[in-house]
């Protein structure tokens, strides 16, 4: 119920890294999109993050409130082009316990001037329900080609072709454009 800002080192020195890197970037004309991932000790994945009762749901809303403010405040002051509010946080975004994520993302407005987003996982982009308070759709893209091991290269392309679809209807009904994360692993590439 509770998230500590720091991940492998020091929050100031993590947060002057990713200043840096920012800056970077825009020297050499990127543009840069900060997203706050959550790592859960126990290793599960963050989007069963669930503390179980609705005293545990408001701590950890203040926790997430603070977290994520954090960072947009980094965003800000980076002038990053995209922020994502939130990762993969099925257990909250797609239930009730949306409406303590709500007003989070209307104080990250109050700081952070930029575009918003929010990242969700390819397999519950429609259930979440925060889509009318950001400005792009955020999916985390590992939608499956297709059904089976050994998949034909035209068996594959019919499945990226039948993804295609389904997001720009999605789009469509939505009126916000997709960004997507196509993540490689090295060991698929």
């Amino acid at each position: 119920d509770g998230i500590d800002l720091c991940f492998e080192a020091p929050v100031n020195e993590n947060r002057e890294a990713l200043a840096a890197a920012v800056a970077q970037a825009h020297a050499r004309g990127l543009r840069v999109m900060i997203v706050p991932h959550l790592w859960v000790e126990s290793g599960e994945w963050r989007a069963l993050i669930d503390p179980g009762t609705d005293e545990g749901w408001q701590r950890w809303s203040e926790s997430y409130r603070s977290f994520l403010l954090y960072w947009a405040t980094l965003a800000a002051s980076s002038n990053v082009d995209l922020l994502s509010i939130g990762v993969e946080l099925r257990s909250w975004v797609t239930t009730t316990r949306v409406e303590s994520m709500l007003p989070i993302i209307d104080e990250v407005r109050s700081v952070y001037p930029g575009l918003l987003t929010y990242s969700s996982n390819w397999d519950d982009a429609e259930l979440s329900m925060v889509w009318g308070a950001v400005d792009v759709i955020g999916i985390n893209a590992f939608y499956p080609l297709a059904d089976h091991d050994g998949a034909s290269a035209s068996e594959l392309a019919a499945g990226g072709f039948r993804v295609a679809a389904d997001l720009e209807r999605f789009a469509n009904e939505q009126r916000k454009p997709i960004v997507e994360a196509l993540v490689a692993h090295a060991e698929d590439a």
